[in-house]
């Protein structure tokens, strides 16, 4: 019985996440308009690479408080053409602290807009596929 509601639990999690949804420790994050670099970017676009540190977070490679992230993303929010806001969950100290950040960045950017906010490292998301070469689905 327990061994049968233990397997109903893991097969929940797997059926309910998609992989964009787990980052390396496992972290939820089931925030809608995310995208990851395997659903591709649109050619030439700008990115605000946001990254965690031991000391706190950086914004495009240069230490930043919550202050200084959202006076650059409300800056550059509705510039032609979009940014895209990538969040690196790679260093986060805690999954709390991920999903605080991606909220944070959900409400200053607007993520429910298409290709306007990533996950993933900024090494993936510069060798991402362009969405010209994605494959359509069918």
């Amino acid at each position: 019985m327990f061994r049968n509601l233990l397997l109903a639990l893991v097969l929940f999690n797997f059926t309910t996440c998609t992989s964009s949804e787990i980052n390396g420790q496992g972290c939820f994050t089931t925030l809608k308009g995310w995208s990851e670099p395997k659903d591709g970017r649109l050619p030439f676009t700008p990115m605000n690479i946001i990254a965690f540190t031991k000391s706190g977070i950086t914004l495009n490679g240069k230490k930043a408080d919550k202050v200084i992230l959202l006076d650059h993303l409300t800056d550059t929010k509705d510039g032609l053409p979009m940014t895209l806001t990538v969040l690196d969950p790679t260093d986060a100290p805690s999954c709390d602290k991920l999903i605080e950040h991606m909220e944070m960045v959900n409400k200053a950017v607007d993520c429910n807009r298409p290709d306007a906010c990533g996950l993933g490292t900024k090494d993936d998301w510069e060798n991402a596929k362009t969405v010209n070469d994605v494959e359509p689905i069918s």
